[in-house]
């Protein structure tokens, strides 16, 4: 049943291999991104040892805005997708909503994961938390819900539950009736950045799948690799965070931490990137260079002030790269 909101794991993802391939034309890849359908929609189930401190208060780190490494979800799901968290008795409630920040990724590799039986989990954003939770009791005192959504005659079970398209409308609309304005500007913020999300996937899939495309930073790149762990959405244990894409050059000589951003890069995007660099100077780079490149529709005033103050970190736009702004 469960979750692992504040634990650290390693992302394991799909080895990579060395990249020598030629860059292509800047024109043959300048195109608009391919159009998404809308998100699915899930219920995390989850325990009071997820969902409460030791002192049985909520947890500090389920607050909204809140961001963790991996929750458990099921394989197909994707960055973007949205979640309604069932907290299990005592409290037996909907007692957040959420939204799956990567695609899921296996956790075979993770211990703790595999000693609970999880076999997928995705990084992911607390967006709300519900003032007045619907409670098991609720739910099933609505005729129609117990008809239409099964699982409420068979008892919330088991660890992820897809939630029906007219279930999650449904349910939205009570939920609308008895937050108020709260929780209609989170869902419209969902919403708004759906995407922006998409956008940044398409773009980081495309770019990592010719990081040739970077050969003028960087010659021959390959994606950094040390035992279990690659450097694909590699989380910052300690300081938190995750890094697009931590590169190394042959030889292992040189670190590279790629940041990508389809909207404009600022002094935020550059303390984030420079967080980053240090993390990995701290924990990886065992006396290697480590460099910083944050890849973005364009900067502001602010960020190209902060490049002035260290020369390790650079900028590409994305028309540089190619892609449309």
């Amino acid at each position: 049943m469960g979750g692992s909101p504040g634990l650290f794991h390693h992302v394991v993802g799909v080895a990579w291999g060395a990249i020598d391939a030629t860059l292509p034309s800047i024109a043959s890849i300048a195109r608009p991104m391919r159009t998404r359908s809308a998100p699915n929609h899930w219920l995390w189930i989850t325990t009071p040892e997820f969902y409460e401190d030791a002192d049985g208060r909520d947890r500090s780190d389920l607050r909204p805005g809140c961001k963790g490494e991996w929750w458990t979800c099921a394989k197909t799901t994707r960055r973007g997708d949205l979640a309604l968290i069932w907290r299990t008795s005592p409290k037996s409630d909907l007692g957040y909503l959420m939204r799956a920040e990567t695609d899921a990724f296996p956790l075979h590799k993770d211990r703790f994961a595999r000693s609970r039986g999880w076999r997928f989990g995705c990084a992911f954003q607390v967006l709300y938390k519900f003032r007045e939770p619907l409670t098991h009791g609720g739910l099933r005192d609505d005729p129609w819900l117990v008809k239409e959504w099964g699982i409420l005659r068979g008892g919330l079970q088991g660890m992820v539950k897809a939630i029906p398209t007219a279930v999650w409308a449904h349910l939205l609309e009570q939920m609308r009736s008895r937050e108020g304005p709260a929780f209609g500007k989170a869902m419209r913020a969902a919403k708004a950045r759906l995407p922006r999300l998409h956008r940044e996937q398409d773009i980081e899939q495309h770019l990592m799948s010719k990081p040739q495309k970077l050969a003028r930073i960087l010659p021959r790149l390959r994606l950094w690799n040390h035992e279990d762990r690659l450097g694909r959405q590699l989380v910052c244990t300690e300081t938190g965070g995750r890094i697009d894409r931590l590169f190394s050059t042959p030889g292992n000589r040189t670190l590279e931490v790629t940041e990508l951003k389809v909207v404009r890069a600022t002094s935020a995007t550059f303390g984030q990137v420079s967080s980053y660099v240090g993390w990995v100077m701290k924990h990886l780079a065992k006396g290697r260079r480590v460099l910083g490149l944050v890849v973005a529709r364009d900067a502001d005033a602010s960020f190209d002030a902060c490049l002035h103050t260290n020369p390790n970190i650079r900028f590409l736009s994305l028309a540089e790269l190619g892609y449309e702004a």
